[in-house]
């Protein structure tokens, strides 16, 4: 059996959505949970960046490029060898959550570029998919897909279960249609709470954030304080739009504006702060957006009817 990825996240998977107990209990319990997941995930993310910079995988302590059929493993879907086939992938799939994979994939794709190689935004998920991912590192992508929770209408497939796309220099290793791979509850769960949301819990994947994760977790004036600008849009998973009015009977010197840039190029601080800290008698306001730099979604084609 492969070894258990145990990263938790924000809440164990063993709390349900539901209120199960009075909201005093519940909270304090989820709180505990939740401190204790994060310091474990914390620490099982050093152990996978330690080993993985050595070229080692975390789980097994093997070299990256080790294969044994007896003995599945994460680090398969990094597919350093070409003795890893398809009907191994499947097999290793259906023995690990979903949860399990994304978080691996998750992480190994923010080895090389914080947040840039993972595209779980909800605004490009497609209105008819519950959830969609797509995550790539050096040539290889992963892409997760939910169509629903309850399975296709045929009846081999009514169960719940994911798709994965993989493909390798740009050309597709696995396709959507090649598997049906079950979702376990673990995985519903954290799906549910994912996609639907719950007023006391969130989920974040630490060490696995994605620029959608970024926004669920920080204050965004302080966020807007600490951001350094990039040469180029994609340096970062963000994209800054500031808008500034003089406010009723004030003006904005177009001198000061183009001091504030000229500052900004010089030492990498963001308009946005800048602005909001030197003009006086104006209004700002920033939007912050996913920049150019992020991973595209690989989306499945539509069955035809």
């Amino acid at each position: 059996m492969v070894k258990k990825h145990s990263n938790k996240q924000f809440v164990e998977k063993k709390i349900g959505i539901d209120n199960i107990m009075p909201p005093s209990k519940q909270d304090l319990n989820l709180q505990q949970a939740s401190e204790k997941a994060i310091i474990e995930a914390m620490k099982e993310h050093s152990d996978f960046i330690s080993c993985f910079s050595n070229k080692q995988c975390y789980l097994c302590l093997q070299p990256l490029n080790t294969f044994s059929e007896s003995e599945p493993c994460l680090h398969w879907l990094l597919r350093r060898t070409n003795r890893i086939k398809k009907r191994n992938i499947e097999y290793l799939l259906k023995n690990v959550d979903m949860l399990q994979a994304l978080s691996y994939v998750r992480w190994v794709a923010n080895t090389e570029s914080k947040g840039m190689g993972i595209n779980d935004l909800s605004d490009e998920i497609d209105e008819d998919r519950y959830y969609e991912c797509t995550v790539t590192w050096k040539n290889i992508s992963w892409s997760f897909l939910v169509e629903n929770l309850q399975g296709h209408t045929q009846q081999e497939n009514i169960f719940p279960h994911y798709h994965l796309h993989m493909t390798i220099n740009n050309k597709p290793f696995i396709v959507f249609s090649n598997f049906h791979i079950p979702l376990q509850e673990s995985d519903i769960f954290f799906l549910r709470l994912r996609v639907e949301g719950h007023e006391r819990m969130k989920h974040v994947f630490l060490g696995g954030e994605s620029y959608e994760d970024w926004l669920r977790m920080v204050n965004h004036k302080d966020a807007l304080a600490n951001m350094k600008s990039g040469d180029k849009d994609t340096d970062s998973p963000f994209h800054l739009q500031t808008m500034i009015t003089a406010k009723e009977g004030s003006t904005i010197s177009g001198d000061e504006i183009a001091s504030l840039v000229k500052e900004s190029n010089r030492t990498g601080e963001t308009m946005a702060a800048l602005v909001r800290d030197r003009l006086k008698n104006v209004k700002v306001k920033t939007i912050i957006s996913p920049s150019e730099g992020i991973v595209d979604q690989v989306k499945r084609k539509r069955r035809k009817q």
